[in-house]
């Protein structure tokens, strides 16, 4: 009887094992889809900076 338990709670831990390096690697590229659509962003807004430089006229009305 305890040999069960002991086999089920070591098939527990390496459940969670398995669950928390999942998380990890999701983590990981959610990490990446974030950065890369802040990078894009952050492009977006200096090229809208650039174009507004080059037309003060248009911004101005």
């Amino acid at each position: 009887m305890d040999t069960g338990g002991k086999i089920q709670k070591e098939q527990k831990i390496s459940l969670e094992k398995k669950v928390l390096a999942v998380r990890v690697k999701h983590q990981r590229s959610i990490t990446i889809l974030v950065l890369a659509s802040l990078r894009s962003t952050v492009g977006r807004i200096a090229r809208a900076r650039v174009k507004a430089l080059d037309f003060p006229c248009d911004t101005a009305m």
